[in-house]
């Protein structure tokens, strides 16, 4: 049976986070006939809880979706009258997200597990600190009052509606984790994996020391007349210009199972030169000579021509253009006329 009076006095750390909670990710009716919670189904049990605290069964959940933003989710919901209206005394009001304050609780205690709740309704993890977005910046200036926190409130914008954001210090947040140990899971171990600034910049140090050694250095190569080590293959200078006057860089790139920009980069340490792209036409997929094309453009249409070569028309049109060859049938329904005319 469900507890009616759950919310009636906030006396426990409990209570307190699970109205952070809803202050977050409840929602009350638009006539407050009823309370309801949705969430993402990976955060099911965590509903369980709520249902189990509040004292309400189970089999009350029901399932939608999947959405394509939020994908499947979890919904339950009450249409306890007492437990609306004790809520709605507390601050938790239809369309709150503009309009809420920090409640007035008994004890710091009670502050800090309603924090923890809230966070875990609308906060987020970054690499060093925690962050809650509220669409009411007074709340923010609430807790910033409440908790000593000197952080700027930031505006996020391209929203529908005004929202903001403020950080919240790991030491802050450290401080108000024990005082509900049933927090959001997947959270806490965000929070519990992640790491110091001090380590966040040494790993980044480490990094661009990793990056450093692997830049190209001088060497006695007798077969590599500017000295260099080539990035991820080796090559000489002459075998790579030839290959750069014989095939394309995407070509070259899967001969050595690297990318562009390695070929790239390393063509610019062996200072070759790319050939002069008016007369740069690496033979791509077919080979034909322009004698052999001119003939037959002259009697078969381009898309035929592109079958017999397992290409494109518009491959074909670009090696004619290529090798200069001037074409008159390749206007639309030039083909079809002839064809005709050609029947009797």
């Amino acid at each position: 049976m469900i507890n009616e009076n759950y919310f009636e006095t906030i006396d426990t750390n409990e209570k307190a986070y699970w109205l952070g909670f809803l202050y977050a990710d409840g929602y009350i009716g638009n006539k407050n006939e009823k309370l309801q919670i949705c969430l993402s189904v990976k955060d099911e049990s965590h509903l369980d809880k709520f249902i189990i605290c509040i004292g309400s069964e189970l089999s009350c959940k029901r399932y939608y979706g999947p959405y394509k933003t939020s994908g499947k989710q979890v919904h339950w919901y009450t249409k306890k009258r007492k437990i609306v209206n004790d809520l709605i005394k507390l601050g938790c009001t239809n369309k709150k997200s503009h309009t809420i304050r920090f409640p007035k609780l008994n004890s710091h205690d009670f502050n800090c597990a309603f924090l923890l709740g809230y966070y875990d309704g609308d906060g987020s993890a970054t690499p060093f600190n925690t962050k809650i977005a509220c669409g009411n910046i007074n709340f923010l200036k609430d807790i910033k009052k409440i908790f000593y926190i000197d952080n700027v409130i930031y505006t996020v914008k391209n929203t529908k509606y005004e929202t903001y954001t403020m950080n919240i210090s790991r030491s802050v947040f450290e401080s108000i984790l024990p005082h509900y140990t049933n927090s959001l899971e997947n959270k806490r171990i965000i929070f519990e994996g992640r790491r110091t600034r001090e380590q966040y910049l040494l790993d980044l140090k480490t990094k661009r020391e990793v990056y450093n050694e692997s830049k190209p250095i001088k060497t006695n190569n007798e077969n590599n007349p500017t000295n260099i080590i080539l990035k991820k293959f080796d090559i000489t200078k002459e075998e790579l210009q030839k290959l750069i006057n014989e095939c394309t860089v995407t070509q070259i790139a899967k001969m050595f199972d690297v990318t562009r920009k390695t070929v790239y980069t390393n063509t610019k340490l062996l200072g070759i030169v790319f050939p002069n792209k008016k007369n740069y036409h690496p033979e791509r997929k077919f080979h034909v000579t322009k004698e052999e094309l001119e003939k037959l453009l002259a009697e078969h249409p381009m898309t035929h021509i592109a079958k017999m070569f397992n290409v494109s028309d518009k491959a074909i049109s670009k090696r004619a253009k290529v090798l200069g060859i001037e074409f008159k049938n390749s206007r639309r329904g030039y083909w079809a006329k002839f064809n005709k005319a050609k029947t009797p």
